[in-house]
């Protein structure tokens, strides 16, 4: 069974930065929230400041999709409600109202 662990965050306090380990290597996480578009963004440097990615975090979806130079290739975050995987319905957003309440960030390995 996967083991994910989430990252405590919740909209009042974006923009945020936090260390963050993934596959056994620190990353510094950047979250944000792009009032325009209404979605929350990341951006993820090593801990030395140098940017690896950066983009919007899609309910459901590993934001790392692929080969991302720096970035452990099995590493998943993960932003989804854990209830929605145990029902016959799937959320479709990343909202104010629910990001650190019901949707979390969950790091873990992709392949497990």
């Amino acid at each position: 069974m996967a083991d994910f662990q989430s990252i405590p965050v919740s909209f009042e306090e974006l923009p945020c930065q936090k260390i963050v380990t993934l596959v056994d290597q620190d990353f510094s996480i950047e979250l944000d929230w792009n009032s325009v578009g209404e979605f929350c963004t990341l951006s993820i440097s090593d801990l030395f400041g140098n940017l690896l990615f950066a983009g919007k975090l899609v309910y459901g979806g590993n934001a790392f999709p692929f080969d991302i130079e720096g970035i452990p290739f099995e590493a998943a975050l993960v932003p989804i409600d854990l209830a929605d995987l145990y029902s016959n319905s799937f959320g479709s957003a990343i909202t104010k109202e629910n990001l650190g309440i019901s949707v979390q960030l969950y790091l873990g390995k992709r392949f497990e």
